[in-house]
């Protein structure tokens, strides 16, 4: 939801589908929105689910060959106190809002929160510098 229009976009991605259709629901048409149930494909997960993909920017390389590295990466955000959790993708969601992909560079993070994004980004490069 955009919080300065209150529009609402969106996605509707089919896991077995290679395209996705974004719909743009304007702020003052919207009487009443109520959330059944929220769940990590609620929390941006979809965008990285299409068709097998598993990540923004993934490689061809399989997911498990990237297993110590994400590994790691998750041991370190846990010991940072940043919640992360991973998808059935190889992808981890941090901060409930950026979903990072294989091979868990700083330009393989996507989410709509650009302050979060830039956060995670800046945490990631610092995980590498170290």
């Amino acid at each position: 939801m955009d919080p300065i229009s209150g529009s609402l976009f969106m996605m509707v991605d089919r896991c077995n589908q290679e395209e996705r259709s974004i719909k743009l629901v304007i702020g003052n048409s919207i009487k009443y929105l109520k959330i059944v149930k929220l769940t990590s494909t609620n929390t941006r997960t979809l965008t990285q689910e299409n068709n097998g993909m598993q990540g923004p920017g993934a490689s061809s390389q399989h997911t498990e060959d990237w297993k110590p590295l994400k590994d790691a990466l998750k041991k370190w955000f846990h010991e940072s106190r940043i919640p992360v959790n991973e998808n059935n993708y190889g992808c981890l969601l941090v901060l409930n809002e950026i979903v990072v992909g294989p091979p868990y560079r700083p330009e393989n993070c996507s989410g709509t929160n650009e302050v979060m994004l830039w956060r995670v980004q800046k945490l990631l490069e610092n995980f590498y510098q170290k």
